[in-house]
């Protein structure tokens, strides 16, 4: 997500950013400017591929921004929606980039504040079923480098 408006803490970051090229920084570097909107753009993709496989009900969509652990807990919820014959439209309304560090050359944490809602449809009829009020959060993302490129393994909602 190239959230160069991101580039300082407590910044309202924009949704539907296009990734950039990953940095690697290297052994004992300071998080610079390019890793840090490497870091953020793999949230973005995270919460791009939460919104599809939601609205889809296919849990197929979460393995273009997610993996490890994340990757399994959202694919038993889709799993879990698509069962009970629902879809979501989720819809992000505000996110704040609190801070992001570096953990180790492969590992990054993210905190959020970020504020959705969503619509569930009938996911054969796409008939309305009900809205869910706009609701923050705060989110703590582990991020980490997968052979050149970050990618987001947890997410852990307060």
């Amino acid at each position: 997500m190239p959230w160069l408006s991101a580039a300082e803490p407590g910044a309202v970051c924009p949704r539907g950013l296009v990734g950039m090229p990953p940095p690697v920084a290297a052994a004992g570097e300071a998080l610079t400017d390019s890793t840090r909107a490497a870091i953020l753009a793999a949230v973005d993709r995270a919460n791009a591929a939460w919104t599809a496989a939601q609205q889809s009900a296919n849990p197929g969509d979460l393995s273009a921004g997610l993996t490890g652990q994340e990757l399994s807990d959202d694919t038993t919820q889709i799993t879990q929606l698509r069962s009970a014959g629902q879809s979501r439209k989720d819809v992000n309304t505000a996110f704040t980039v609190l801070d992001v560090s570096l953990v180790s050359d492969t590992e990054a944490t993210v905190h959020t504040t970020e504020t959705w809602s969503d619509e569930v449809d009938n996911a054969r009829t796409g008939a309305f079923i009900r809205a869910d009020p706009a609701t923050t959060y705060a989110d703590t993302y582990t991020v980490d480098l997968v052979g050149e490129q970050w990618i987001v393994s947890n997410s852990a909602v307060q």
